[in-house]
C-alpha cells in the first residue's frame, strides 16, 4: 500500500464528490486538478466524508451544508 499525504485548508474546499464506490474527489478553489482519494472500504469513505463535514460544521456552525451528511 502506498500512502501519499496532502495538506490543504478546509476553507479551500469547493466540492466533495463521490461517483464511484470508495472514491472521493476533493476539488479545491483556484486549482484545475482535484485530489482523488481511494478508501479501503465504503465505511472508510463514509467516515472521511463525515469527518470533513463535521470539521466544516465546527468552523461554520450556522451555515448549512448543501447536502448535510452529518444528520
Amino acid at each position: 500500500m502506498c500512502m501519499l499525504e496532502h495538506e490543504f485548508n478546509y476553507l479551500e474546499l469547493e466540492q466533495i464528490e463521490s461517483t464511484k464506490p470508495k472514491q472521493i474527489k476533493l476539488k479545491l478553489l483556484d486549482r484545475k486538478d482535484a485530489f482523488l482519494v481511494t478508501a479501503g472500504s465504503l465505511d472508510e469513505a463514509s467516515r472521511i466524508i463525515e469527518f470533513i463535514a463535521e470539521s466544516l460544521k465546527r468552523v461554520f456552525p450556522y451555515t448549512p451544508l448543501e447536502n448535510d451528511l452529518t444528520q
